[in-house]
């Protein structure tokens, strides 16, 4: 079997083996889809020092969550607050954001720099 998953979901499915004689098994075997595909987003580049707001594209339906990549909370200064992220960034940095919309998971880089170049 094969594909692409597009949701959370568990499927119960049964394996057949056949060895050389033709003899065979089946055995019962879960697949559990904990995280569909991530959809990359286009990245965002903010100053650092000044208030900046950034619009999620909008096919990205709901957002309720932001992290960085690996799971930790967002920086105190940084904030999703409905489609829209925003804040001031304190200094120079780069950050991968994690976005979790009822449509599926999202990601893109946010850098901060001191001048627009």
């Amino acid at each position: 079997f094969y594909g692409t998953p597009t949701d959370l979901q568990q499927q119960k499915l049964l394996l057949r083996g056949t060895d050389a004689l033709g003899r065979w098994a089946t055995v019962p075997f879960h697949l559990y889809v904990i995280s569909p595909r991530v959809v990359r987003l286009p990245d965002v580049v903010a100053p650092v020092l000044q208030p900046f707001s950034s619009p999620l594209p909008d096919f990205v339906q709901h957002p309720s969550k932001a992290t960085l990549a690996g799971g930790a909370t967002l920086p105190w200064w940084l904030k999703l607050k409905s489609s829209n992220v925003s804040g001031v960034p304190p200094q120079q940095t780069l950050l991968h954001i994690m976005v979790e919309a009822s449509n599926g998971f999202f990601d893109f880089f946010l850098r901060s720099v001191g001048s627009w170049v």
